[in-house]
């Protein structure tokens, strides 16, 4: 089943005022580099919203650079509220790291809002088919070359950001899976339970790569 998100019928154009990143707050979710770059944007007026719960380890750290003005850090936030949120950023983050095997969700989220996307190369197979953002190491000067290209770039901006949102209308909208979700999930239910595992008399399988279909109670601190 295709990865899915929700998607707004007609999301505002990419501005050029900040830029936001959705979703779990980690060191391998790039969040030193998302801190290193957030210092960096404040001389050309671009402010840095982050928009999920984070890693016990890193949580002092985003305190600190909240204290001294260098972001917003709203902490878990309802995935509806915060797909709203993102709205109108000049351009939505996803700096994983290697050891993160899966195309980042976050990506999906972006393009539904229609969002361009500046991932690290664990969302180039997301974003490359859309032709939807811009793939960068994962490198703090790289990525800041990469919002101040689309700030000065109005139209490529607002290509990118319409490119995806197409996509993700047309293959990844929830609505149009959801009974097919529905469907799948009543199939497992009625396959018969496996005894003996961890004593669950009614436990079936999920799929591989299952995430939960996003809805009003779903918040930002998902994996991806």
């Amino acid at each position: 089943m295709p990865e899915a998100t929700l998607v707004s019928p007609a999301p505002p154009a990419p501005g050029d005022t900040r830029v936001v990143h959705l979703g779990r707050l980690s060191v391998e979710r790039g969040v030193m580099e998302l801190i290193g770059l957030a210092e960096r944007l404040v001389p050309h007026g671009i402010r840095l919203d982050l928009i999920g719960a984070a890693a016990p380890g890193v949580r002092p750290l985003l305190r600190d650079a909240q204290r001294v003005g260098l972001l917003d850090w709203y902490g878990h936030v309802p995935l509806r509220h915060a797909l709203r949120m993102a709205e109108g950023a000049l351009a939505g983050l996803s700096l994983a790291d290697a050891t993160v095997a899966t195309p980042p969700t976050k990506i999906l989220d972006y393009m539904g809002r229609g969002l361009p996307v500046i991932t690290t190369p664990q969302g180039a197979a997301t974003v490359e088919p859309a032709g939807c953002g811009l793939v960068v190491p994962l490198d703090v000067d790289a990525v800041l070359n990469a919002v101040l290209d689309l700030k000065e770039d109005p139209a490529l901006r607002l290509k990118l950001g319409a490119l995806g949102h197409v996509e993700a209308r047309l293959h990844h909208h929830w609505p149009d899976h959801a009974a097919a979700f529905v469907q799948r999930a009543e199939t497992w239910a009625a396959r018969p339970s496996r005894a003996g595992h961890d004593g669950a008399a009614g436990w079936f399988p999920l799929p591989r790569h299952s995430r939960t279909p996003p809805g009003a109670g779903m918040a930002t601190g998902r994996g991806g």
